[in-house]
């Protein structure tokens, strides 16, 4: 799905909202955002880009995730995470994301921590990309002609985070690991694992790359053991006869036994008994 306007002053105006941000907020000609509103009510991304980039020239692009953001608009019963997880996962790969209050005509900014104790029945999802090819920050406006230093270095750092982290991924899989495994020891959400596996991330974090780095050094220098896998039972082998039981089978008697009648048990006719002590009980 792909929206584009002309001017961002022809796209249709639902509603004269605003944008409200925790902090000053840090971006430039591209913006990804995750946008966060009550079910059935229908908002308008435009009047975003209206805010934050004026009059210039908006390209709007709804986005997917494969494992995180099936469609746009989707509910949290669209996916297959926990809470906490999906989260993550949301907040990792957007620059702001910011809540619709229909009431106040107004996208908020949301912190991850707020939104852990609330229920996630109770809200509607999207992804965003707001390009403005135009857009000059401000900090920026005075020094343009100067070639930016800084954003390439952190581009190159990023594309050697990434490389980094595909290459210790790679190389424990190549050891004997699962992906399961590698997740579940390294604390790393699965589905990122998934991704960085078949290149599908175009991104890291310093938290993923440094967890696959020091899994990587630890299981060679031995301190980490690769999981063993659970071994279900085996089968007996074809043209083999199953062991015997030993225990009786059902409606065969015993083996015979020697039986003492009771009268070569008995002691002789002319043999006296001796009479057995009397027994005594204790009476309170």
């Amino acid at each position: 799905m792909f929206v584009r306007y002309d001017s961002i002053t022809d796209a249709p105006a639902l509603m004269n909202t605003t944008v409200s941000f925790l902090s000053d907020p840090q971006y430039g000609k591209s913006l990804l955002l995750f946008v966060l509103s009550p079910p059935g009510i229908p908002f308008d991304a435009a009047d975003i880009a209206r805010n934050l980039y004026g009059k210039r020239e908006v390209t709007i692009d709804p986005i997917t995730f494969p494992g995180l953001a099936p469609k746009n608009g989707f509910r949290f019963t669209d996916v297959a995470l926990h809470w906490p997880d999906f989260l993550g996962l949301a907040f990792e790969h957007s620059d702001h994301a910011l809540f619709y209050i229909p009431g106040k005509m107004k996208f908020q900014e949301i912190r991850k921590e707020n939104l852990l104790q609330q229920n996630p029945d109770l809200y509607a999802y999207s992804f965003y990309r707001l390009t403005c090819p135009s857009y000059v920050p401000e900090e920026a406006a005075v020094t343009e002609s100067v070639p930016p230093a800084v954003p390439a270095r952190e581009s190159e750092a990023s594309e050697n985070r990434l490389h980094s982290a595909r290459a210790a991924l790679a190389s424990l899989l190549d050891a004997g690991w699962s992906a399961y495994a590698v997740a579940k020891t390294s604390g790393i959400n699965p589905v990122t694992i998934g991704n960085l596996q078949h290149d599908r991330q175009k991104s890291v974090t310093d938290r993923v790359h440094d967890r696959l780095v020091t899994l990587k050094k630890d299981f060679e220098a031995g301190t980490v053991a690769l999981p063993e896998r659970k071994k279900r039972g085996t089968a007996p082998k074809r043209g083999t006869a199953p062991k015997e039981s030993t225990a009786p089978k059902r409606g065969t008697a015993p083996k015979e036994t020697a039986h003492v009648s009771r009268r070569s048990a008995s002691p002789p006719s002319n043999v006296r008994s001796v009479p057995a002590d009397p027994r005594y009980l204790s009476v309170d």
